[in-house]
């Protein structure tokens, strides 16, 4: 009896083993495609200076540029430019520190789009916004006090709030209806940096780029090339290594307990798109400076919802954000001048 049940207890372990080593998976890009994709720049009217996102809406590219304090959101169909909304300042009606949201299907759907603000959340109609409706007629969704030092937004609902901000979690968890806040981290040590304080953790050695749907919460890690995939609980789904994932672990040490990185460490993820049932994750695998002098030619990596790699794009410029809409890669990057400009291209059919 105690042999059959020392037996069923290793098979129980083993079970557990099993379970647990399948979320932590190493991909195979041996059999996936790449395609070669080349981008043409924008020529639009009125192209925003300093763009830092872009989403597609509806036959609408709208640019976010939080630089521009009389208009950070320009709206275009094609190259024409329709409209621009939301000024930045001090006014009842001003944005503070407007935050362009549209990481994911529950956040940029139909026709609108939430913006953020240090204090609340607005929904803003793409008509509303060529109508130049004020920010004090928009749907609004309140920010704690405990939360508003935030980077991205991840889900809205009656009940949940799922925020990244800047404290000792790489995730916050807000419930509305009794105000409880619970914060997780999912990174994991490094034996050469052990010293480091989570806040460390969460906000340098592994920060990240977030988005989400209405599945799932992802985070691409910055300085290691994994990605995490979570329940919107905040649930460990699949963690995905890359092959060499961990290029960076030797070249990360700790300096005045800051962490620091070797001038050799590479930069990996640079953002993180949604798109129906599949991802798509930015990636520049290349050094600080090939990045800022536009060197780094980037990549797109297309995975199912379980990070299973479908395709890869082989971009000719260096990315940092990116929207895929009616079949067409709409990009802000760097040219080789070093000015950030709009690109796009048309995508293979096989994609």
């Amino acid at each position: 009896m105690m042999k059959k049940s020392s037996i069923l207890l290793l098979l129980a372990i083993g079970g557990f083993l099993s379970c647990s080593d399948s979320k932590h998976e190493t991909i195979d890009l041996k059999d996936v495609p790449t395609l070669e994709v080349r981008l043409d720049k924008m020529d639009l009217e009125n192209s925003p200076l300093y763009p830092k996102g872009c989403c597609a809406v509806d036959s609408f590219l709208v640019i976010f540029d939080p630089k521009d304090r009389d208009g950070f959101l320009s709206i275009y169909s094609g190259s024409n430019l329709l409209g621009k909304y939301g000024t930045i300042g001090e006014g009842p009606d001003d944005f503070i520190n407007p935050r362009f949201i549209s990481n994911g299907k529950t956040i940029c759907t139909s026709r609108d789009i939430q913006i953020g603000d240090i204090h609340g959340i607005y929904t803003l109609n793409v008509d509303s916004a060529l109508a130049c409706v004020a920010k004090s007629k928009l749907p609004r969704t309140e920010i704690p006090d405990d939360l508003y030092l935030y980077n991205y937004i991840l889900q809205n609902t009656d009940s949940m709030l799922v925020i990244q901000q800047t404290s000792d979690f790489q995730l916050s968890f807000y419930n509305k209806n009794n105000a409880q806040l619970i914060g997780k981290n999912y990174f994991e040590k490094i034996s050469s940096v052990r010293d480091a304080s989570d806040f460390c953790y969460a906000m340098q050695i592994y920060d990240a780029y977030y988005m989400s749907d209405n599945k799932n919460l992802v985070m691409a890690y910055k300085n290691r090339k994994q990605i995490d995939i979570l329940s919107l609980s905040g649930e460990l789904q699949h963690r995905i290594y890359f092959p060499d994932y961990d290029y960076n672990d030797s070249k990360m040490f700790l300096k005045d307990r800051n962490l620091a990185l070797s001038d050799d460490a590479h930069v990996y993820f640079s953002f993180a798109a949604v798109a129906d049932d599949h991802y798509y994750f930015l990636c520049w695998d290349d050094t600080k400076s090939n990045i800022r002098s536009g060197k780094a030619k980037t990549k797109i990596y297309k995975t199912d919802l379980k990070g299973q790699v479908q395709a890869v794009i082989q971009l000719d410029k260096s990315i940092s954000y990116c929207c895929i809409a009616q079949g067409y890669l709409y990009a802000v990057g760097l040219s080789e001048g070093e000015d950030m400009q709009t690109y796009y291209a048309p995508l293979p059919e096989s994609l």
